[in-house]
């Protein structure tokens, strides 16, 4: 693959119509999901009660956030049945949970029951009567969410990783006896640590999040001090670290096992899975790609003449590799990103379809799609969905395979 920058990034999708295309569906799905709760809600976005104004939407927002408390007009009435002087509505007046029991499993083009404006699903509705339009719009937010903070985390991971690994080789890390007497007993302590301190929170996010802190500071803490040591006494290091061959072996590891099987085990063991934990948890799974590119890419670069002469000039090894190195190897890095991205979308549908992954109360695409066993003849609950799983996932892989391609 050749080496490309942002400019010829964008020149090849301007100069392909399907990269435009794809460019103007991924922007589409990006406003529904910021704008979501604008678009369909069950909420007013404006409302006057008893001359008093409201702005319930905004509201939400702001008791999410801590600054205040849900002001709501009457609270022994559901927002759709208080008399308001002057209202201001969603063009969708439900959320993904509003329930219409006057019309269950209705399709777009079927006569439904209208009540004070109540009651238009242009398309359609599935159990319970609820609004397969307003499902979509806020399962959007999720597949984009999953998407694209998984693939952040997976890059963190993998730029970091193959960055190092790929730069510095088996052979230019070198160790003394006391890096290694304190490396392994507190590699050990820092797993036993990690793994009896999330049991200890019950949020699964804090729960993965504070563990891989816990073993991080357990082993960053005693090697620095040991390179202390070494530094005060003049110890000399004459262990060589294989990182390159620690690293690609840590990846044939993780590759080695379906990633659809070790997503099983490990929201088998978390007792209250969220879509948080489902991102974490496809962040560390599939960061092996980003970190076997980026490996590759500077076991060129650190050959190249910019980067030994920044080694001739007396710059450390990390300000080599971050300020010089990766800037280069990073243009790239963006197809594997893109196409991670639809990989990520389409774990998520499948796990929420098979009921796995999130939250129940949490709507998705995926949800929607399993929604459509219960009555297999309810065409629409299968078309809508997965017809915004296709052109997501459609897109991204698009922009990718683009991308990829030799300039002419």
């Amino acid at each position: 693959m050749e080496k490309i920058n942002n400019n010829t990034f964008l020149r090849k999708l301007k100069n392909s119509k399907s990269g435009r295309f794809s460019l103007i569906i991924i922007f589409l799905f990006f406003i529904i999901a910021i704008f979501g709760d604008f678009l369909s809600n069950e909420k007013p976005i404006f409302c006057v009660h008893e001359g008093t104004s409201y702005f319930p939407i905004f509201n939400s927002y702001a008791h999410e956030c801590g600054f205040s408390n849900i002001k709501h007009p009457d609270y022994t009435k559901e927002w759709r049945e208080i008399e308001f002087e002057k209202v201001l509505w969603p063009i969708l007046p439900y959320s993904g949970y509003t329930t219409d029991l006057k019309n269950k499993f209705k399709s777009p083009f079927q006569e439904k029951i209208i009540v004070d404006g109540f009651g238009k699903h242009p398309f359609g509705t599935g159990a319970l009567g609820k609004d397969v339009a307003a499902g979509i719009i806020h399962g959007t937010r999720i597949a984009l969410l999953v998407g694209i903070c998984s693939m952040f985390i997976a890059g963190i991971f993998g730029i970091f990783l193959g960055g190092i690994a790929g730069y510095f080789g088996d052979n230019k890390i070198k160790l003394s006896w006391i890096h290694m007497l304190l490396f392994l007993p507190f590699l050990l302590l820092g797993i036993y640590w990690a793994y009896i301190s999330s049991f200890n929170i019950g949020h699964a996010f804090w729960q993965l999040l504070i563990g891989k802190l816990i073993l991080f500071f357990s082993l960053f803490i005693p090697l620095a001090f040991a390179e202390y040591l070494c530094s005060t006494f003049n110890i000399e290091k004459s262990l060589s670290l294989p990182l390159d061959l620690i690293l690609m072996r840590l990846i044939e590891i993780v590759n080695s096992i379906p990633g659809l099987l070790l997503l099983f085990a490990l929201l088998a063991v978390i007792e209250f899975p969220s879509v948080w934990t489902l991102i974490i948890i496809i962040g560390l799974i599939r960061w092996t790609t980003i970190a076997r590119f980026v490996r590759a890419e500077m076991l060129k670069l650190r050959e190249i003449e910019f980067v030994q002469s920044a080694k001739v000039l007396g710059l450390s090894s990390l300000r080599t590799i971050f300020l010089h190195a990766l800037p280069n190897a990073l243009t790239a890095v963006t197809i594997t990103i893109a196409f991670g991205i639809a990989s990520a979308i389409l774990i998520e549908a499948s796990l929420s379809f098979l009921s796995l992954g999130v939250n129940e109360d949490t709507m998705t695409w995926g949800k929607m799609l399993s929604y459509a066993r219960q009555k297999p003849s309810a065409w629409w609950l299968a078309i809508f969905p997965g017809l915004a799983i296709f052109l997501c996932v459609y897109s991204f892989n698009n922009i990718g395979d683009i991308l990829s391609k030799k300039s002419d």
